[in-house]
């Protein structure tokens, strides 16, 4: 169940894209581009889509990013209540279990997902070239202490 509500999620969804368009048989030569192509030539309008080529115009290869999702609690503690009041919410723990994926894998696709959340809530994330240590804050945001990650 879990994992089919992860599977439908329209962040997920265009974050599993990033590291497919590359490959795409030779055919695809930048994914900021096709992104690009997807806004203006197609039926697919989204605001994550959006977003997403906002994020890749300010860091075209998401070099600059940590695949890293913080989490401020509140998800942990949903779930937690949840599961004492066997409450299923499959969508809210997938989002969960996502952050704690994020922090095991820098695969391209959770450093899409690392800067969407930047674009469309201001979330903080890691900047890898000033080191593994130092967290950007979102727009609003104080930056996270090392400890609390």
């Amino acid at each position: 169940m879990i994992g089919q509500q992860r599977d439908r999620n329209p962040t997920v969804i265009l974050a599993a894209a990033v590291p497919v368009v590359p490959e795409a048989a030779g055919h695809v030569t930048s994914v900021r581009e096709t992104f690009n192509s997807w806004r203006e030539g197609s039926v697919i309008k989204s605001w994550l889509l959006d977003l997403a080529v906002n994020a890749l115009n300010e860091d075209e290869h998401l070099d600059r990013l940590a695949g890293y999702a913080e989490d401020s609690g509140e998800g942990r503690w949903t779930v937690e209540s949840a599961l004492d009041l066997a409450v299923p919410v499959p969508a809210i723990a997938s989002a969960l279990f996502a952050r704690f994926a994020s922090r095991q894998d820098e695969a391209p696709a959770m450093k899409m997902i690392a800067a969407m959340r930047n674009q469309f809530g201001g979330h903080a994330v890691k900047d890898v070239a000033a080191g593994p240590e130092h967290v950007e804050a979102g727009p609003g945001e104080e930056p996270a202490h090392p400890a609390e990650q």
